[in-house]
């Protein structure tokens, strides 16, 4: 699957945006473009799960978030400078959008299930915390903290206090938080 540079994109002579800027965000559309494919290329000559692997995945990231990104800014000129309403996302060589993955999420279909077990880890994550904030919230009556206020200051001298200060924890939302990671680790276990 290779990205194309979209020419019929490319605005020309907008109020209020210099062409030069222009130039510079076409040039970074097309940069973007030729770095996502190639980053492509060697995801897919690189042993899977591998070092050099993981490095060009995470790059490719960056370099489709750019190809997207300047591509919605460049649709949002439209072909020839006014606002487009069209689908903002070009299609593939294989003809498959690029937000094919965009619009899955929005019909309500499953996710893949790498995408799953990534969710999956993510609530496991949420839930353990919230477990933890409701156990330290029961078990502390809240967050102390000390702060040095100025008395007095005479010339050279000067006078200082602190004052311990504390944030009171209701004990429910100790029980919300404890309740709530509980259930969201019953939940994704069930998955």
């Amino acid at each position: 699957m290779n990205y194309k540079v979209q020419e019929h994109l490319k605005p020309k002579a907008l109020s209020g945006i210099s062409n030069d800027q222009i130039s510079q965000h076409w040039k970074l559309y097309e940069g973007y473009v030729e770095n996502a494919n190639r980053l492509i290329e060697g995801v897919a000559r690189a042993e899977a799960g591998s070092s050099p692997w993981a490095e060009l995945k995470r790059r490719l990231g960056f370099e489709v978030d750019g190809v997207v990104l300047e591509h919605a800014y460049l649709v949002g000129f439209g072909a020839a400078g006014a606002p487009s309403t069209s689908r903002p996302f070009a299609r593939t060589s294989t003809g498959r959008s690029w937000s094919s993955g965009i619009g899955r999420a929005r019909r309500g279909a499953s996710p893949p299930a790498s995408e799953g077990a990534c969710m999956r880890s993510g609530v496991l994550i949420i839930a353990i915390v919230l477990i933890a904030i409701g156990v330290i919230s029961l078990a502390y009556e809240g967050i102390t903290y000390t702060t040095r206020e100025k008395i007095l200051e005479v010339g050279p001298l000067r006078a200082t206090a602190e004052k311990e200060k504390t944030i009171p924890l209701p004990p429910i939302l100790g029980g919300l938080a404890l309740a709530g990671g509980v259930v969201l680790l019953v939940v994704s276990a069930r998955r």
